[in-house]
């Protein structure tokens, strides 16, 4: 089975988009303005993608693994 993970990052707006596909089945596609962190951990098992955010007193972070699926 073919799996993609596509990570883009504009840091002029500070926005990033992270795409995962499974076969041809797009598992998950977030655009997240804001961000202040953006980094990948090669693992054993999979990449860890987390992004962090913050914008107008509201900060977030969200994990993307192979395994476990978005976590916010």
């Amino acid at each position: 089975m073919t799996e993609e993970l596509h990570v883009s990052w504009d840091v002029n707006q500070r926005s990033v988009r992270v795409r995962y596909a499974r076969a041809s089945d797009l598992i998950v596609d977030v655009y997240r303005e804001q961000a202040t962190l953006l980094t990948v951990d090669d693992r054993k098992t999979s990449p860890l993608v987390v992004l962090e955010y913050y914008a107008e007193g509201c900060r977030g972070r969200i994990e993307f693994s192979r395994l476990r699926g978005p976590s916010l």
